[in-house]
């Protein structure tokens, strides 16, 4: 679970000391903005606590402009939650001189902006939050009013993002400003930075400083390899068509553009796409023999690098064939990969740089009467090879992984088709933890005594244009991941999982009762509330679609996941004594095997999408603290409760949900109940005790194979017990170090 570091932990423990103890330590609030060269970071206040603090916070400069809404509740009150969508925080400042405003037009927005809690006690400059600075909501003569948001998750973004377009979609090299931002772009162009990859723009004598990214022509013009760029432009060729007889004809390749109207789609782990659309074609008549022609086309499959593409079948007009003598090959999406080699089999100049697609010839068909769209192919594809594996830290081998976590990284920090965030926005620690729990081997036991064996989070899945809030949904929801969330200043997930009991001994603990309640009390009452949700609106069925890995990854629908009890209950809130169906539905993104299918549609029945409330779990408290005793807390912890209101609820531990900083110095925190008697029997960890010992399958009982000597269940994934080391990201690609998997 994400923490701070040990010094500030303790300082924390100090201060939490000290208020047990009756005493009151000062407290202010700081708000960093980080403005560009050459105005550089400065800290805003209500007042300066250079002055008013009894130990400064050596922090420079303090400029105090932040107008307080009320004296003394003038901290500024934000939330932060693992919801989909950004938090704001709200800002109003003096504006007198227009030091403010005229920042903002020289800067423009997406500035970082920090909040800081400080304690002088012991001169702890804790990070609260952070965002980006938006366009101020209003300005007047004397006072200006900004607003900054999280912005980890625009609920409007879609990805994967990149689409067909005539254009080049890659962002110029000659913008950026370091080879670490070139690298991870698709335009190579560094001539500005001294680098190897350019020319001079003849009318200056300098580096480009724009490209107009129109055509192939504005690649030559910046001394750029056409290959790079990152469109599907329009590009034939002519080629000799030798008929069976005759003299001979020529065909003109042409680009199906205008029918590819659905961004690129992404591919993760294993899985066949299907309905892929034609990206260039030729017409190879035969004038002599008119059926006895041929219809050549690439078929686009994914965004690139991949690792491979196989088991390919195109249909055209309706027959399907899969037969190598026709099919002259394919590209796995690389930058600036080369087009097919010479002669007939080349339909284009371009490479169409980043896209992974096949070549097919198919014949014999009168292609005369084939329109592009009465084509299409379906090919086996394994993803994502920019999520390369180590064995150790030098050497690169083909070990491929289809992590969801991994996954997850992908999508935010991609820049072509992801949220395009920076890797050292991630709390990498918290993602290792994630990738190494979701990779464990678990067996789910369902209520009619059925046991399910699957990996936790194996993702095999096709990512098509979606919002980005759903996206994320889906890939948590589906590996039983928290949403991202921001602590530290870092974004985090952590896995909704199981506790031990010595983690839940170490859970922090709040009560409305005895001498030194930690529970805030208000007009002589405590501000503990509980609410639960009605049984007339609880789902109380579950309806799960996944791609099955035994049905070619087409996608079929579990048996419906209900509780009848549950159903009788709801019946009777209308006075009913039949069932009440509360049901919804859900597709499992990269779920592929019915064992994970299963389990998570059971986890969404009996504790609700992402742990957020279900029939097991269906208290969902509320109350209030003072922020000193929160300062450690973060979405998705679990805490416990002590107080005699819950006993009669059956819980005593409760998941975080949404944390609010209130403006007068308390917090109130959101929660869901943690049933711990649930989580426990959730799932088991898949082992075979004791070991068997074997040299060939024969050696071993029914359902089991002989693997390195040792008898492991056949089931699908196989057991893998990775070990992550130090993950990096460099020039778009996230290198994970691994050790041999443990079978």
């Amino acid at each position: 679970m994400p923490v701070f570091d040990g010094t500030t932990l303790s300082k924390i423990a100090a201060l939490q000391a000290r208020r047990a103890a009756g005493y009151t330590d000062e407290v202010f609030q700081l708000v960093k903005i980080e403005w560009p060269s050459p105005d550089g970071s400065i800290y805003y206040s209500v007042i300066d606590p250079n002055q008013a603090a009894t130990v400064a916070p050596g922090v420079s400069p303090i400029d105090v402009r932040i107008i307080a809404e009320n004296d003394p509740e003038w901290f500024l009150p934000v939330s932060v939650d693992s919801s989909i969508g950004d938090e704001e925080l709200n800002i109003e400042m003096w504006d007198f001189d227009e030091a403010i405003s005229t920042l903002m037009v020289d800067h423009g927005e997406g500035v970082k902006v920090f909040l800081y809690y400080y304690f002088p006690y012991n001169s702890l400059l804790l990070p609260m939050w952070h965002g980006h600075l938006r366009f101020e909501d209003e300005a007047t003569i004397d006072a200006i009013k900004l607003t900054a948001s999280q912005g980890i998750r625009s609920g409007e973004s879609v990805i994967p993002s990149r689409g067909h377009y005539e254009w080049c979609s890659a962002v110029f090299g000659g913008l950026l400003l370091t080879q670490g931002q070139i690298d991870e772009g698709d335009c190579p162009f560094n001539l500005h930075i001294a680098g190897g990859v350019g020319i001079n723009n003849p009318g200056t004598g300098l580096p480009w400083t724009f490209c107009d990214r129109k055509d192939h022509a504005s690649c030559t013009a910046r001394g750029v390899d056409t290959k790079y760029h990152l469109s599907h432009n329009g590009q034939s060729l002519v080629v000799q068509n030798n008929q069976t007889s005759g003299g001979s004809l020529f065909s003109t390749s042409q680009n199906n553009q205008t029918n590819l109207t659905e961004p690129v789609t992404v591919i993760v782990g294993t899985r066949r796409k299907y309905g892929m659309k034609v990206m260039h074609f030729r017409r190879d008549e035969n004038r002599n023999n008119p059926e006895h022609g041929w219809f050549f086309a690439q078929y686009e499959g994914c965004e690139g690098p991949i690792k491979s593409i196989t088991q390919v079948k195109v249909t055209v007009g309706g027959e399907t064939k899969f037969d190598p003598f026709h099919y002259a090959g394919y590209r796995l999406g690389g930058k600036a990969q080369t087009p097919y080699p010479s002669g007939n089999y080349r339909l284009t100049e371009h490479s169409y740089s980043g896209t992974s697609h096949i070549l097919y010839n198919f014949g014999y068909v009168n292609p005369t009467k084939v329109n592009p769209e009465d084509a299409s192919a379906s090919a086996l594809f394994e993803g994502l090879d920019n999520i390369r594996v180590y064995t150790n830290s030098t050497t690169y081998t083909s070990i491929f992984t289809n992590n969801r976590v991994w996954f997850l990284a992908r999508v935010l920090c991609d820049k072509r088709w992801g949220y395009g965030y920076d890797y050292t926005d991630l709390d990498i620690d918290s993602f290792i933890a994630a990738a190494d729990w979701v990779d464990d081997q678990v067996t789910f036991t369902d209520p009619f005594g059925t046991e399910w064996t699957h990996v936790r989070g194996s993702c095999d899945a096709e990512l098509i244009g979606r919002k980005l809030q759903e996206q994320i949904e889906d890939i948590c929801l589906a590996g039983r991941l928290s949403r991202p969330f921001l602590f530290n200043g870092k974004i985090h997930i952590v896995p909704l999982k199981a506790l031990d009991s010595g983690e839940l001994a170490a859970c922090p603990v709040f009560t409305d009762e005895g001498d030194s309640p930690n529970i805030i009390w208000e007009d002589d009452k405590s501000t503990l509330k509980i609410k639960r949700k009605s049984s007339f609106e609880l789902t109380n069925q579950v309806k799960i679609n996944f791609d099955d890995i035994l049905n070619n990854y087409q996608q079929r629908p579990l048996r419906p996941i209900e509780d009848l009890d549950a159903q009788l209950a709801a019946g009777r809130v209308l006075g009913k004594t039949t069932r009440k169906v509360n049901s919804k539905e859900y597709n499992l993104l990269g779920a592929v095997h019915e064992a994970l299918a299963t389990k998570v549609g059971w986890a969404i029945l009996d504790l609700g999408p992402n742990d957020d409330g279900g029939l097991q779990n269906n208290c969902m408290p509320s109350f209030k603290a003072w922020v000193l005793d929160t300062l450690n807390l973060h979405v998705e912890k679990v805490i416990k409760i002590d107080s005699s209101r819950l006993t009669k609820y059956g819980f005593e531990y409760f998941r975080i949900k949404k944390i609010k900083h209130q403006a007068d110095l308390t917090v109130e925190l959101e929660l869901v109940a943690y049933n711990e008697t649930y989580m426990n029997a959730f799932e088991e960890t898949a082992v075979i005790t004791p070991p068997m010992l074997c040299s060939i399958d024969a050696d071993c009982p029914a359902g089991y194979q002989c693997v390195n000597g040792t008898c492991v269940p056949i089931i699908d994934p196989p057991i893998c017990e990775p070990d992550f080391g130090t993950v990096t990201y460099t020039n778009g690609v996230l290198r994970v170090p691994i050790d041999e998997c443990i079978i």
